[in-house]
């Protein structure tokens, strides 16, 4: 945090700008943003392997049940599920890459609650009005059918297509492809970019986990971002962290997997393979 203190004493700087002040304001943003409009029922999570596209976490229909059902809750002194729902998103609070669907899971217990009493109070109200409760009922359930439908559609299908890359959709093809061939060569190097990729190559390939423990125990490098660990080797195959190892001498007789095409003259492409959206997903290439 950089301080502008402008010759203030050190007394002020310290009573304005300091570590709870700080970290009090980002939990309080981080916090609140689980309650933004825009993240329940419009845009949803902004990490894309947790979104359906231009839907949020609810229905936009329920809008208007949600917060009548707050209203209902506070008229009725409902204490507990009020409190469990402001409670829900604190432990998203207290982490990074907020608002979370993921990390405020426990949210769903008391939205659903809010929208179900919001609900209730709504029709309570309405019946009271025959001709206006048929037409109220009959709008809301056309509304809710084509919401839902909407959801469904971008769920199958535009959710597929844009974000299959976040649900590493290109490991499978690459695990059958790359164990066709790969006896023909002397080793493999492959692309951590995308992200772990041994983990498919033992699920697909049905690896004896007997065979596979001695070798995890010896190829193992920390990560130099969040701390985790990456395998680095696999049987004949090595990986590396960037897109495609340009800075190195191409090795004859080695299969190389990029997340891209490189511009080199002396590689040929082998295969490719592609996203739904017809993105490039991984290259394989050797030297010629």
């Amino acid at each position: 945090m950089q301080v502008e203190s402008k010759g203030q004493p050190t007394f002020v700087t310290r009573m304005f700008h300091n570590k709870v002040e700080a970290y009090g304001r980002d939990i309080l943003e981080r916090y609140f943003s689980h309650f933004d409009p825009s993240f329940l029922f419009f845009s949803g999570d902004h990490r894309m392997r947790y979104k359906i596209p231009e839907m949020g976490l609810l229905l936009l229909i329920t809008m208007p049940f949600f917060f009548t059902g707050l209203y209902a809750l506070l008229k009725r002194k409902m204490w507990p599920a009020l409190l469990f729902l402001f409670l829900s998103p604190l432990p998203a609070s207290m982490s990074f890459e907020t608002p979370s669907s993921v990390r405020a899971i426990f949210m769903v217990v008391p939205l659903a609650v809010a929208m179900g009493t919001g609900t209730l109070f709504l029709w309570l109200k309405i019946r009271q009005y025959p001709n206006l409760k048929k037409i109220a009922a009959g709008i809301i359930i056309l509304a809710f059918v084509y919401n839902f439908a909407s959801y469904l559609n971008s769920y199958r299908l535009n959710a597929f297509i844009r974000y299959s890359e976040e649900w590493q959709y290109g490991y499978k093809p690459l695990a059958e492809k790359v164990t066709k061939i790969s006896s023909s060569y002397k080793k493999v190097k492959m692309t951590i970019s995308r992200g772990t990729p041994y983990i498919f190559f033992l699920f697909y390939n049905r690896y004896d986990p007997a065979k596979w423990h001695p070798q995890s125990k010896t190829h193992i490098e920390p990560d130099k971002n969040f701390h985790f660990i990456n395998i680095m080797k696999m049987d004949t195959m090595e990986f590396y962290d960037e897109g495609c190892p340009i800075g190195e001498n191409f090795e004859k007789d080695v299969l190389y997997v990029c997340d891209h095409t490189p511009s080199l003259a002396d590689m040929e492409v082998i295969d490719t393979i592609l996203l739904p959206n017809k993105e490039e997903y991984f290259v394989l290439l050797h030297k010629k």
